[in-house]
């Protein structure tokens, strides 16, 4: 057997559509295969508690949202209290099996969430970092709207999360939601 290479994010996702076209293509019930007695498992337990479905305003069943590989789309669902549905549930098996045939030749993180970038590092710093610095945008703007210039406001917001200063000073500053000011 020839060397395994793992899925890329984007044919990971490929798969994921893949997955929905097979299931919305297959007969019902079908049970022929493990996998096709899950997906008539899912759609039985849907029918019989349509509140497990995510709803449209949040997540759509056969689609990806924010191109995020699926197994972190599958957290998030968990997150937010739905079910994951059959294809991205079969798609992070495909994606396991993979990682299982290369036999120690691909890292867990490779195998998931791809290769880790230079100087961006892995999936879960590139991730924590968009969410620190989307706070500290916020940040940002709430003390640039107190009256503290950008230079201050940056340093206030490095000294609080241990990052250079000069980062700070990258992000936009998102303007805080302020209530109407009342008229007297």
């Amino acid at each position: 057997m020839g060397k395994v290479e793992p899925l890329t994010v984007e044919q990971q996702l490929q798969r994921l559509n893949d997955w929905q076209r097979a299931i919305d293509d297959r007969p019902k019930p079908s049970s022929a295969t493990s996998r096709e007695r899950f997906v008539d498992q899912w759609d039985a337990l849907e029918s019989a508690d349509p509140s497990i479905k995510a709803n449209a305003g949040y997540l759509l069943r056969g689609s990806t949202h924010n191109n995020k590989p699926p197994l972190a789309q599958l957290f998030e669902y968990v997150e937010e209290g739905f079910y994951p549905p059959p294809d991205l549930l079969l798609t992070v098996l495909d994606v396991w099996n993979t990682y299982r045939q290369a036999a120690g030749d691909v890292e867990l993180e490779e195998a998931f969430f791809g290769k880790p970038k230079p100087k961006a590092g892995s999936y879960a710093r590139r991730e924590m970092k968009k969410w620190r610095d989307a706070g500290a945008a916020f940040q940002l703007g709430e003390l640039m709207a107190e009256g503290k210039t950008k230079d201050q406001a940056s340093e206030i917001i490095s000294d609080k999360y241990g990052v250079s200063k000069e980062s700070m000073k990258k992000l936009k500053p998102i303007d805080p939601i302020r209530p109407p000011k009342s008229e007297k």
